[in-house]
């Protein structure tokens, strides 16, 4: 049910959504680590990985790089003005958003936010 549920989130029929699905698992499992640890997200997890994740978007899908890049814009600025979220979070967020999707990362968000 588990590898369903993952498959209909992240097609892996293709090796970028492999690379990229495997990046956002392990993205998450340090970010978690320093998170419990520290309660912060340092900046040398979650930039290179927004680096990275811009790459891989805009080389893989650049049909779907506008709309990533509209949602980053939207999700900045809601973490700016609406400080309900640390800024380490929003990085994270930033960093799925490139490396998942749109869709994956309003999964996550709501997933968090219960």
């Amino acid at each position: 049910m588990i590898v369903n549920f993952i498959s209909g989130l992240f097609p892996l029929d293709y090796p970028a959504a492999i690379i990229s699905f495997g990046l956002s698992l392990a993205l998450l499992f340090i970010a978690f680590l320093f998170d419990i640890q520290t309660e912060k997200i340092p900046n040398y997890i979650t930039l290179p990985a927004c680096l990275i994740g811009i790459i891989l978007s805009g080389v893989f899908t650049p049909q779907e790089f506008p709309v990533k890049a509209l949602f980053f814009i939207i999700l900045l600025f809601v973490g700016i003005f609406m400080p309900v979220m640390g800024v380490g979070d929003i990085k994270l967020l930033m960093a799925l958003l490139f490396l998942s999707g749109v869709f994956e990362t309003f999964i996550c968000l709501l997933l968090a936010s219960i």
